[in-house]
Order: structure tokens, then sequence, then C-alpha cells
């Protein structure tokens, strides 16, 4: 039986079928070329995005290698808690204090001019107040205090803390120091020379010199930063308390009303020759000894 012949409709629909499936097969092929290309420029924009993570990351490992120079990591938990904001009577802050013991706390007579002039009996009448490490607010009993014509130095009856800085000689050879301060926001600016914390910061400085009862340092320091403790990088010991510029003591000194001989003969020692720098009364120092013990 002969085999039936094959309508030409037929050949007609299988060769639409088949162009379908060819352009089908097209558009798959180009969406594929497409993803493909995709792929590819996704892959360098990640190669381009790991490279520059591993930039970001060689120098945020450079950076924290500087800023280790400044206070090891070991101590800065204990320095940031032992430190403590000044308040003015509207609670603005305007200087920096620490804890030398689980109760007392240490600052400048200075940051506290409605001091001056009064007896201890006097002054004790008066309210003070601070911020601790997380920003919260609490009272301070005064204990005793130098006039700031004369050790600018005050102690306080704190809230007990289980964080406290250790007292500490200072030496030539303690050439790294880091002071505390609460000046965030100028601290952000000093480019490698401070680290900071959501409430505090610690800054970079420079030994220069010592005497007797003071030393002198250089450093990134700024209005408000008075009290701050200065700290021995090397072991975190405190070694003095920042006080003022070597510009504000020479005027100072300039002063009639300073008559403490003791003070001069140490400042004098110090800023004789500088035009610029600052100065920390030490912690060691007779005077303070003496005013901490009695305290």
């Amino acid at each position: 039986m002969p085999v039936p012949a094959i309508p030409n409709w037929m050949y007609e629909l299988l060769d639409e079928q088949v162009l379908k499936r060819i352009k089908l097969l097209e558009d798959e092929s180009n969406k594929l070329r497409e993803d493909s290309d995709k792929l590819r420029e996704e892959g360098e924009k990640l190669r381009e995005d790991s490279d520059k993570l591993r930039e970001d990351n060689d120098k945020l490992r450079e950076k924290i290698k500087d800023l280790e120079t400044i206070l090891p990591t070991r101590y800065l938990e204990n320095v940031e808690k032992s430190s403590v904001k000044i308040l003015d009577a509207a609670f603005a802050g305007v200087g920096v204090g620490f804890y030398i013991s689980p109760t007392k706390v240490i600052s400048c007579s200075h940051n506290f001019p409605n001091l001056k002039g009064l007896s201890l009996t006097e002054a004790k009448l008066l309210s003070f107040w601070c911020e601790n490490f997380e920003g919260t607010r609490m009272g301070l009993r005064l204990l005793g205090f130098s006039d700031e014509n004369d050790y600018d130095v005050v102690i306080f009856d704190g809230d007990q803390s289980s964080f406290f800085l250790s007292i500490g000689t200072p030496r030539q050879d303690m050439s790294r120091l880091a002071i505390t301060s609460f000046g965030i926001s100028i601290a952000k600016a000093i480019d490698n020379t401070a680290i900071i914390s959501e409430h505090h910061t610690v800054i970079q400085a420079t030994l220069f010199k010592i005497s007797p009862h003071h030393i002198v340092y250089s450093s990134n320091l700024f209005s408000g930063d008075s009290g701050g403790a200065v700290i021995c990088s090397a072991n975190g010991e405190v070694i003095a308390i920042h006080q003022e510029t070597v510009n504000e003591a020479n005027e100072k000194l300039e002063d009639s009303d300073v008559t403490a001989h003791k003070l001069n003969a140490s400042i004098n020692s110090l800023v004789s020759g500088l035009s610029q720098g600052f100065i920390g009364l030490r912690l060691d120092s007779d005077i303070v000894v003496k005013l901490i013990a009695n305290s």
C-alpha cells in the first residue's frame, strides 16, 4: 500500500514550530549571555569590594597599632570607667575627674569657681555633681581641696566604684602619656591621636620635663579637659592630674597673689624657656599625698 503523502500544511506547521523553537533557544541563549555578563560584572565588583575591604582592614590594623601606642586596650576599660565628667550648677560639663580609690574622686579646684575664698567647712555646704562613664548623673561630697592659686586640686567622696586608677611615679623614660577627656567631638578631628568611645576619649601626650611637684607635656587638649588623668601608657598608672597650659602657668607666676613657694619653684623649673605645652600636678607629690590621706 502506498504511503500517503504528507500535506503541505503539515510541513508549514512543522516549520513554524521549529522556527518558534529556534527563536526560543536563541532568546534563552541571549538571556544566558546577559546573565553571564551580569555575573561577570558582579564578580568584578565583588573583587573590587574585596580589595577595598582588604585595604580598609590593613588601614584599620595600622590604626589599631597606632592607638595601642596611646593606651593599650588592656587598660582602656579601667581608664574609661574610672573617669567622670565634672558638671556645673546647670549640669553642663566643665571639666574632668577620676577615681583614685573605690570612693575618692579627684579633680581641679578651678573647675569649681564657687570654692574660691571659702573655708572647707563653708565649701562642704555646697552641692557638686558629675556624670559617670555611662552618662549617669551623681552627687559628690567634698572631702578636701587646695585653692587654685595653691596646688589647684580637690577631693570628693563619690559613689562606690569597682574601677579606679592606681597612682604611680613619673620617670623621664615614660615618654608616652594618655590623658582622659570628654571632648569627643573635638577629638574626632584629631587623626590617630585619640581613642574614642561613646562618652569618653583618651588623647595622646608626650612627656617633656619633670619637677618635684609637676610635669610638662605636649598634647592636643582643649578647654574642659582640666582635671583629666595623665596616664603612663606603658603601665596604665595615673601620674598626674591635668591642670593648665604653660602660658597660664607663666601668667600665674607673675600674679602677685600666688605666694606658695613650693608651687612657684616647681612650676618655674618646668616652664623656663617653654612657650607651649601643658602642666599636670604630680599625684605622688607630698601635698597631694597628704590631702588624699587626710580626706
